[in-house]
């Protein structure tokens, strides 16, 4: 097991880039000792921030995304910013389903990752950020995470 210094990778909102980058940050879990339960979730609950920053964010076209991985074991946080269209609204991550239609994909990061939270920029900036946590729970495992 080993730490990592953090990554930080700028991508576009375009859809086949996102696919792309979620398939690679899943591959980043399994590499660095996660189990493949662990690299699933992760996959899923990066796909949903990448979504709500392509339909919200952009309007659903291709914009700026920043993401920053960082791993110290057993912890892995990625942060997903955006810079698109100011939030009009302050979403957080539900605890419960929501009922009426609309925020579920967050719903589903809160439970997927063991910590999840939207940044709101101050009024100023546009774009928002969302933090999340996944403790690797495989990694723990002495013959897993050795790089190789």
């Amino acid at each position: 097991m080993y730490a990592l210094p953090s990554l930080t990778v700028t991508l576009t909102t375009d859809p086949a880039v996102l696919r792309l980058a979620r398939k690679l940050l899943a591959d980043f879990v399994r590499i660095v000792g996660g189990s493949h339960a662990e690299a699933l979730d992760v996959e899923v609950a990066v796909g949903e921030i990448f979504a709500n920053a392509y339909y919200h964010a952009y309007g659903q076209r291709a914009g700026p995304l920043r993401v920053e991985i960082s791993y110290a074991p057993p912890r892995l946080q990625l942060l997903i910013q955006d810079h698109g269209a100011p939030l009009v609204d302050r979403p957080t991550i539900p605890a419960a389903p929501p009922a009426g239609g609309t925020g579920l994909g967050l719903y589903m990061v809160g439970r997927l990752m063991d910590e999840a939270e939207v940044i709101h920029p101050s009024r100023a900036s546009r774009g928002t950020a969302v933090r999340m946590v996944k403790r690797l729970r495989a990694a723990d495992s002495p013959t897993r995470g050795a790089p190789g």
